[in-house]
């Protein structure tokens, strides 16, 4: 597995999509061939003429598309120093709500006086991997692990 980022450009012309990814690019080919996110960077919604995506793809497919000039490998450092520049991912929150459903079950707990367990309180805990409240993860391997 690599990571990839793929430019994408605004098309000029109107009468065809917006954004016009390189000619190689196949979007069910990457579904089938990445884990985790599409992380996208860029506006071109906001005027810009580029945006860029970073991706985790297999080997077979990286090395396909390495060969485009709008495709570069990166390596797990410059995919982490690419994920620390993203503006897009600035504007995310810290903390995020995992399991709502976990968290309204917590809260149905405290209002009867029911003592929480061992699970609720991990799942409170934004650092502890349970479910309910987690950090934002900011590396590439803990995007992609």
């Amino acid at each position: 597995m690599q990571y990839l980022v793929v430019t994408i450009r605004r098309e000029t012309d109107l009468r065809r999509p917006r954004m016009r990814y390189p000619a190689i690019y196949d979007a069910s080919d990457v579904d089938s061939q990445k884990r985790g996110p599409i992380i996208y960077e860029g506006a071109l919604a906001l005027g810009e003429n580029t945006e860029e995506c970073l991706m985790f793809v297999s080997d077979r497919l990286a090395n396909a598309y390495k060969t485009d000039a709008d495709m570069r490998m990166l390596t797990e450092v410059e995919a982490d120093t690419w994920l620390a520049a993203a503006r897009n991912l600035a504007r995310i929150p810290e903390e995020q709500v995992t399991d709502a459903n976990r968290l309204v079950a917590i809260q149905a707990k405290v209002a009867a006086g029911v003592a929480l367990t061992a699970e609720d309180n991990a799942a409170l805990n934004p650092d502890d991997p349970i479910a309910g409240i987690n950090r934002r993860r900011k590396t590439a391997l803990g995007i992609f692990g």
